[in-house]
């Protein structure tokens, strides 16, 4: 009897054919061109050649089912597709730099692309054996051999009615030899066969993100064989290696040309969502016309104004009608590096946010969650060319932190309620967002080699639309960065505070009352934000019009001012309150209280004690920072 081995590359060609030594009667040689070892030995292993037939020269005339009509017990071997076109080869150099496999992991990884259609076309031959199959052909699914191997074998056995010894430790015959240990068995090197034990599934891991994304995009009927095969019941899962870009953009037109040439540049076959707020410099036009003419993967969303809308509620819109389940909010004047996409989907997952790290001209501070390069201030002088080649030398691969643009899954922001309205337009909602993805338990994660080229704030501090210009405010965002810095310390007790590298640090918030004695409106204005409640002589002072601060300054916050304010006959009961001579009050008193929080927490106990000249009482120590864990 003669018996004929064979599979698609990478697909456990290697574990079947030392599996097969294990049956009696059988003279084995493992792959290589035997010559006319095919009248030697009775039992023989070679792969499947791209046009279906062997591999092996001598034999290149015979198909498979050409053995299996002429008598030849075929096996035949397959496995997700996914799977074997990642699956690391055990010895490769490349031959052009003479740098290792090791060395070189992004050339290492998986069979070359051409693999994938040797991987197809052997699976047409599986789909058509599972459809008409051969008395003579066996076929073994991977997966179920290393999960049931005891079935599978028991079948083999009976399909060869050959007897089967003990194969338990196989895997440990054979040990990086040139030849077989078991008996009967000779040909090429295997560098230490795994057990049989599942290891289905590798093909999800973030390292081969890239390797997967180039295999869709050069063969888009993998998806048709895999659900075919039984590996998918559709082609939802490829949806996790797209991304809808969500960029808000306001008159922004130039730079939002370059956001979308870059978006457009990355391997992935990723959606584009951009949504105009009122924009009054073409911006429609070119919108219409790429999307009617151009791309299929390009969505627009209009705010027809004149007013506008601003970046929390244009972000929340358009990630809640996003077509994919990833989405990364980006801005329009930022230019994503040409590997962006691989470096955010690598680690994103479920409870996880990914940021890129930007790269910006020295308009803003340094620090070390950016890089400071100047690639050009403006759209028409940007160095297109120099930025898609820039690869900075980075020293981690990744940090805990977190900044535009992020990446995540569109439930985990749906979740947490989106950005809270509390600051619309724009300023400090990112800040806000930050601090709530932080306590709801979201891993945040920013990766070094990600980048994007940020021409800093120019969709908003610098917009000339609003009066701005390169390293000038507007009048417009100095406005509404000054209401919402105030808005942020009503939400969140203190101003936004942050690590090195971005990552919220969120103070405790107690339920805190001030008795202010002697109030002016000065003081009234600076000490508000930091409280819950404020008892007070709000009568009889000269000018003071604490009525008219409550209406002028409510137009600006969601929080019901007017029931902040008490009459100082009225008892305090807050947890914690604290009695204030706003004669007496110091710089050093109003820096402690823009640290309350974390003074309270230090305490650690329920009592009275003096801070510098303010008396403060705890009546209870509860925190209540995680009240703020949803938008609203």
């Amino acid at each position: 009897m003669k018996v004929l081995c064979s599979g698609a590359p990478r697909s456990g060609t290697s574990m079947l054919n030392l599996l097969m030594t294990y049956f009696e009667g059988l003279n084995v040689y493992m792959d290589g061109t035997p010559g006319d070892l095919w009248n030697t030995y009775n039992c023989f292993t070679t792969q499947q050649r791209p046009d279906g037939y062997i591999w092996n020269e001598f034999i290149r005339k015979h198909s498979i089912r050409d053995f299996a009509e002429e008598g030849v017990k075929v096996v035949y071997i397959y496995r997700d597709g996914r799977d074997a076109l990642i699956s690391k080869r055990r010895s490769f150099v490349h031959t052009e730099t003479s740098v290792t496999a090791e060395q070189d992991i992004d050339y290492w990884y998986g069979p070359e692309i051409n693999h994938c259609e040797k991987w197809l076309n052997s699976m047409d031959f599986v789909l058509d054996e599972i459809k008409n199959p051969h008395k003579n052909i066996f076929l073994i699914k991977y997966e179920e051999l290393v999960s049931d191997h005891k079935k599978v074998m028991k079948n083999l056995e009976s399909f060869l009615g050959l007897k089967l010894n003990d194969y338990s430790e196989f895997y440990k015959d054979f040990k990086g030899d040139y030849n077989l240990s078991t008996e009967g068995a000779v040909g090429s090197e295997h560098k230490g066969l795994r057990p049989l034990a599942p290891n289905s599934g590798n093909w999800k891991a973030g390292k081969h993100t890239k390797r997967i994304i180039e295999i869709l995009n050069n063969f888009p009927d993998i998806t048709e064989k895999l659900i075919k095969l039984g590996y998918e019941t559709d082609d939802k899962w490829v949806e996790d290696y797209k991304i809808t870009f969500v960029i808000p953009s306001r008159n922004n037109l130039d730079l939002l040309k370059l956001a979308y040439k870059s978006i457009k540049s990355l391997e992935g076959d990723h959606h584009i969502l951009v949504l105009d707020d009122a924009s009054e410099d073409g911006t429609d036009q070119w919108l219409d016309y790429m999307a009617d003419n151009k791309d299929m993967n390009l969505h627009v969303y209009t705010n027809p104004g004149p007013e506008r809308v601003g970046i929390v509620g244009m972000f929340d819109k358009g990630i809640e009608i996003a077509p994919t389940k990833i989405i990364c909010a980006f801005h329009a004047d930022m230019v994503a590096s040409s590997d962006l996409d691989m470096h955010l989907l690598k680690y994103i997952k479920k409870g996880t946010v990914v940021s890129a790290t930007r790269v910006e001209p020295s308009l803003h501070p340094p620090g070390p969650e950016k890089i400071i390069n100047d690639f050009g201030l403006q759209p028409n002088e940007f160095d297109y060319k120099r930025w898609i080649r820039y690869k900075p030398k980075q020293e981690k691969k990744t940090t805990n932190g977190i900044f535009a643009p992020w990446c995540m899954y569109k439930e985990d922001f749906l979740a947490i309620g989106g950005h809270d309205e509390l600051f619309a337009p724009q300023s400090r909602e990112d800040s806000d967002l930050f601090n709530r993805f932080f306590l709801n338990g979201y891993k945040l994660v920013q990766t070094r080699e990600g980048l994007v080229y940020h021409f800093t704030s120019r969709g908003s501090r610098f917009n000339k639309y609003s009066g701005g210009d390169i390293g000038k405010d507007s009048p417009e965002w100095q406005a509404t960065n000054a209401k919402n810095m105030r808005n942020f310390i009503r939400k969140w007790g203190t101003h936004v505070q942050h690590d090195e590298y971005m990552m919220p640090i969120v103070s405790p918030i107690y339920d805190v009352g001030f008795i202010l004695h002697n109030p002016t409106m000065e003081f009234v204005k600076a000490l508000e934000p930091f409280c819950n409640d404020l008892y007070g002589d709000w009568v009889g002072h000269k000018g003071f019009g604490i009525n008219n601060y409550i209406k002028d300054e409510q137009t600006r916050t969601t929080h019901n001012l007017s029931k902040k304010f008490h009459s100082d006959h009225q008892k305090a009961k807050n947890d914690v309150v604290i009695e204030v001579d706003c004669q007496k009050l110091t710089q050093e008193d109003f820096n402690a209280i823009q640290q309350l929080g974390e003074i309270i927490n230090e305490s650690g106990a329920v009592g009275k004690f003096k801070l510098l000249n303010l008396n403060v009482t705890i009546n209870k120590l509860e925190q209540l920072q995680n009240k703020n864990i949803a938008s609203k």
